[in-house]
């Protein structure tokens, strides 16, 4: 092609590094915020920004019987967290995660380098209006709507963007481009702004905190996966997916 291509595998590793790093941190603050409170938990992990976390002591491992009498004390509160979990998962999940290599994909997809880079910067613009319209449609038609809305919509654009890409016309690319636009668009009208609200009125709220910190720590695990998966799907040199990535997402 002409053109350097930074390998697949350290994309990937330069996109999760910073997720692992999420993860180990969102467990850590779960603890220290219930028991510090949160003005101490934050001015203190500023001060210890660049600390290293510590491994989990021993003591805590192989007590399989203790986590099962455990799970079985929570009850309903067990159901808060499966849906606090899962809500944020399928965030993570939805096809989102192109619009992290968006200006890649389009010139993956076949349109020149500055025309991709508009289309991406366009995306940022349609991602505010959509975060604008949800505030109306979650107090018109509730959270749950516009959830469950959104789960249906989004999986039929990426489809739609896969069908698409199979055409090689000079037309094809725009399409995509559009396709992901409205994406975008619905994306945080629907699942990438409700998502939040959901995930703070779910948890009860001697649990809020553990609750949010497991459901985003499963969000970041889902977002490793992503970054690994999202630079081979895209990248010439590997599988050159192309917009045909959509059928996966």
């Amino acid at each position: 092609m002409g053109t350097y291509q930074i390998p697949a595998p350290c994309q990937a590793g330069l996109s999760n590094g910073a997720r692992i790093c999420e993860i180990l941190g969102l467990l850590l603050d779960g603890i220290l915020a219930e028991r510090f409170g949160f003005k101490k938990a934050m001015v203190g992990t500023l001060a210890f920004l660049t600390a290293v976390v510590a491994c989990s002591s021993r003591t805590h491992r192989g007590r399989i019987e203790d986590a099962r009498v455990a799970l079985k004390r929570l009850g309903v509160n067990l159901r808060r967290t499966e849906i606090t979990s899962f809500v944020w998962v399928i965030q993570a999940a939805s096809g989102a995660s192109l619009m992290g290599y968006a200006a890649y994909f389009f010139q993956q997809a076949g349109l020149p380098t500055s025309t991709s880079f508009d289309f991406a910067m366009s995306l940022y613009t349609v991602a505010m209006i959509g975060v604008v319209i949800s505030r109306f449609a979650m107090t018109y038609f509730g959270c749950r709507t516009v959830y469950v809305g959104g789960l249906c919509a989004l999986p039929t654009m990426m489809l739609a963007v896969g069908f698409a890409s199979i055409s090689t016309t000079k037309a094809t690319p725009y399409a995509i481009g559009s396709l992901l636009s409205l994406f975008t668009l619905y994306y945080d009208i629907t699942v990438g702004t409700v998502a939040h609200s959901i995930v703070v009125e779910m948890p009860s709220s001697r649990l809020r905190t553990k609750t949010i910190v497991i459901g985003r720590a499963l969000y970041n695990v889902q977002g490793i996966i992503n970054g690994v998966i999202a630079p081979y799907t895209l990248n010439p040199d590997y599988w050159n997916w192309k917009g045909k990535a959509g059928f996966f997402w």
